[in-house]
């Protein structure tokens, strides 16, 4: 069976190790959010009122260690406040997407809703080519 993460990779035009490793550590949700956050870009940045926000997952430095030397802790690190909110979240994958991005589990439910989407578009494909 071809692998999960290469097929991705494909499907999304990024680089297969950076899909590999946020797959392998996070699954189908962290690809999604990495995909809406970054476009798997690792050096991505993005000015923020009190620092930026860095790399394939975007963690602002306010409240995160960006590891902006160290690709491999950014994503675990990414991955894990990922898993954090949807715990926090009873579950619920657009409330823990938009406390991912704000802070809040109501204030960004939009952009929550937009990468349930994209997360749902990523299974779905994946799940018809891996029959």
């Amino acid at each position: 069976m071809i692998e999960a993460a290469f097929l991705l990779s494909l499907f999304l035009h990024r680089d297969l190790a950076l899909v590999r490793a946020v797959y392998e550590i996070g699954g189908i949700d962290a690809v999604a959010v990495v995909e809406m956050e970054s476009r798997f870009n690792p050096t991505a940045c993005r000015r923020e009122p009190d620092g930026s926000s860095f790399g394939l997952w975007q963690l602002y430095d306010k409240y995160h260690d960006q590891h902006r030397n160290n690709l491999y802790q950014h994503i675990i690190t990414g991955a894990a406040f990922l898993e954090e909110c949807k715990v926090r979240a009873g579950g619920d994958f657009v409330r823990a997407v938009s406390l991912y991005n704000s802070g809040s589990m109501t204030k960004n439910r939009k952009w929550g809703e937009r990468v349930k989407r994209e997360r749902n578009r990523l299974e779905w494909w994946l799940l018809r080519r891996m029959r």
